[in-house]
């Protein structure tokens, strides 16, 4: 076995890590705007302290294997430069929206009674946080699709344009 597929093994690893905690942040996201009470909000805001660990972890590993693959193997092709540009914008993206809406929230929840008032509730039921998880799950899902694929410049570049489009059309069909 060369040292190539071990890297390329910690790659996709890396990868599968990233969409387990994305589909564990669907499910916690899904459950979290149907709370009726701040036991239940507590236990969903608590949910996420889990995904730091995992997205960490996982980002590591991509970004490890990832760094050493361009720069040993295939250099500056169109899909690695914007999948690396594409993923770095993901991970700050994600963790700043969600990270500070998620810690927004917490802190609310700290004065509330067991009943949840009207403006915690809209907190909650922000569109922000699913409409930026429909959004990075699309791009992540191109970056996939490129890491693939392997395109030039214009394919790289249409994929990324396509996944925009459906994450933005995603936050308007799917609530």
């Amino acid at each position: 076995m060369s040292f190539y597929f071990l890297v390329l093994f910690f790659h996709i690893t890396g990868a599968i890590g990233i969409f387990v905690g994305m589909g564990l942040e669907w499910l916690i996201v899904h459950n979290f705007k149907n709370v009726t009470t701040n036991s239940q909000a507590l236990q969903w805001t608590g949910s996420f302290k889990v995904l730091p660990a995992i997205f960490s972890i996982s980002s590591i590993l991509i970004l490890a294997s990832g760094i050493y693959m361009w720069a040993e193997i295939w250099g500056s092709t169109p899909w690695i430069i914007t999948g690396f540009w594409l993923f770095l914008f993901l991970a700050v993206f994600g963790s700043v929206i969600i990270g500070k809406k998620v810690q927004s929230i917490a802190e609310a929840l700290k004065s509330e009674g067991d009943k949840l008032s009207d403006a915690v509730i809209m907190k909650i039921k922000s569109p922000v946080i699913t409409q930026s998880l429909k959004i990075r799950t699309a791009l992540a899902v191109s970056i996939i699709f490129i890491m693939t694929i392997k395109p030039g410049w214009t394919i790289t570049l249409v994929a990324i344009g396509i996944a925009l489009i459906i994450g933005f059309l995603l936050t308007k069909i799917i609530h």
